[in-house]
């Protein structure tokens, strides 16, 4: 929960910097970066989660692995 949360303020965030006219691509691309390493890490957790329920396609969480 603590890490969705934290995706979506960081994207809120760069969004609000971004509408100020106040970032760059390299401040943009690190914070998809970011965003996508811990998106990542919560579809492993998911993952572990569902234990072998986790590849059926009933889960979708192999499905969100693969979008990330």
């Amino acid at each position: 929960m603590a890490t969705t949360q934290a995706i979506l303020l960081m994207c809120y965030r760069i969004n609000t910097l971004h509408d100020q006219g106040k970032t760059d691509i390299a401040q943009i691309a690190m914070n998809k970066a970011w965003v996508t390493e811990r998106a990542r890490d919560v579809c492993r957790w998911g993952r572990e989660v569902c234990g072998g329920n986790g590849i059926l396609h009933e889960n979708y969480v192999m499905r969100a692995m693969a979008d990330m």
